[in-house]
């Protein structure tokens, strides 16, 4: 883990290049805080009204959805094959709960929503619902109709911040003969 000071300067540069460009790629070593900026910073939400996070894994998902029900509570949304998602909160702390487990008496229980159309102001999802709900049409749509009604994914996703996290997992390793992870992420 990066040390505190080190974790704050980055994700202070990230914010600073948001608010100067609509397309920032932000490279940084693990565990400088890039997934976890929106839980720290509330502003970063009220700056841009909806954002949508999509990671690479459900496991990802579940952790972050849970970290930010327990700062935004229930203005965050998931999509994700994802049976459920509630935390356990305790005052300020709160820790994913087991489906399995049942959470002590003092512990206050959050359930964050499943959230096919991905409309909360902050839905975090998996690359495989994000590109299937803007390039073809949302889950519900898929699975309950013929045709697939893009408009509504496609409106809800494109309002607001969107944040591709570990886009490098998802690009070739070589784009046009150069192998730099900024290039990467531009060509997905």
């Amino acid at each position: 883990m990066l040390p505190e000071d080190l974790r704050r300067e980055i994700q202070e540069g990230i914010l600073r290049l948001l608010e100067r460009d609509q397309f920032v790629v932000a490279i940084a070593p693990t565990g400088s805080g890039k997934s976890r900026i929106a839980v720290h910073r509330r502003d970063l939400l009220n700056c841009f009204g909806k954002a949508v996070h999509v990671l690479p894994m459900r496991s990802l998902v579940e952790e972050l959805a849970a970290d930010l029900a327990c700062v935004y509570g229930d203005l965050v949304g998931y999509q994700a094959g994802i049976r459920d998602i509630a935390v356990a909160k305790k005052g300020e702390r709160c820790e994913l709960l087991d489906p399995l487990e049942q959470p002590t008496a003092d512990a206050e229980v959050l359930r964050v929503v499943r959230d096919p159309y991905m409309a909360h102001p902050y839905t975090v999802t998996t690359y495989d619902s994000y590109s299937l709900s803007l390039l073809l049409s949302s889950i519900p749509e898929i699975h309950y109709s013929k045709f697939g009604h893009p408009d509504l994914s496609f409106a809800l996703l494109s309002a607001g911040l969107t944040v591709f996290d570990e886009v490098h997992l998802l690009a070739p390793d070589d784009v046009g003969g150069y192998s730099d992870d900024s290039l990467k992420a531009w060509a997905f």
